[in-house]
């Protein structure tokens, strides 16, 4: 079991995006994946599903991993035509922020989320320090926050590790912890956002090398179409930039799995 946490607390920086993404290119390299949205918005489980009102469901979703009982009796997320299995996002989730769950009843449930029957699962924050946000933190053996090249990127990343270091040292990380900086959006034609790219390399501890260039139309296409972005028509997207997206789990570390895809183009 691997849960790979995906946040920033700026909105709008693709880790929507890169959680589906990573969520797709580990199910189809034979790993068991859930997918959990716990931003309200449900971009990733319409992105999964297709369901353009998924998030308007009152409840069955992610808040089922805030719920000690049922995880004990066993969950049933929803499976997906892309493999994923997925514990959707809903407008209601914002009730465990605004309820009287604490810390203490994130890690309450850790273990139980921990021991759930998957390879990987991955979880997509909301663009907000709130008790969903920390407990994905709180639960996950790998935190990847996706950053722009650009100063209220930054800024988020900045909050976030502030929040790691607090929950450090109370010692609430699980044993093996690591953060991962993502660059996304970058568009390496303005020598500004180069220059910017090789000063955050240098600054950023824990930068990851990949670095996704700014390509919103191919972006917006995919998840109109509700396919990761490798399966888009080869009029629709070059195969570098495809393949910079199926191969993210393996720049990230989370694997060294060729894609099915990859072994199918070197025949």
């Amino acid at each position: 079991m691997n849960i790979i946490t995906v946040t920033n607390q700026k909105g709008g920086v693709g880790k929507t995006t890169v959680s589906v993404h990573l969520a797709c290119g580990l199910a189809e390299r034979g790993y068991k994946t859930l997918l959990v949205d716990l931003d309200g918005q449900g971009q990733a489980s319409t992105h999964l599903t297709g369901d353009t009102a998924i998030n308007r469901r009152p409840n069955g979703g992610a808040e089922l991993l805030f719920d000690l009982e049922k995880l004990k009796t066993g969950i049933s997320p929803l499976t997906t035509p892309l493999g994923v299995d997925l514990l959707f996002g809903h407008n209601a989730l914002s009730r465990i922020d605004e309820g009287e769950r604490t810390t203490g009843d994130a890690m309450g449930v850790r273990d139980y989320v921990r021991a759930l029957p998957y390879d990987f699962i991955v979880i997509d924050t909301p663009p907000a320090m709130q008790l969903r946000q920390l407990a994905a933190v709180l639960w996950a053996d790998r935190l990847i926050t996706v950053i722009e090249p650009e100063e209220k990127a930054v800024a988020g990343w900045t909050r976030v590790r502030d929040m790691i270091k607090a929950a450090s040292a109370k010692g609430l990380l699980v044993d093996g912890f690591e953060a991962k900086v993502l660059l996304n959006r970058v568009d390496s034609r303005i020598a500004d956002q180069r220059n910017a790219v090789k000063q955050m390399k240098a600054a950023v501890p824990g930068m990851i090398d990949t670095v996704l260039t700014a390509r919103q139309a191919v972006v917006s296409t995919a998840y109109s179409s509700r396919l990761p972005i490798w399966h888009l028509k080869k009029d629709k997207v070059d195969a570098d930039y495809a393949a910079l997206w199926r191969d993210l789990p393996i720049a990230i570390g989370l694997t060294d799995r060729v894609h099915p895809s990859t072994v199918t183009e070197v025949a």
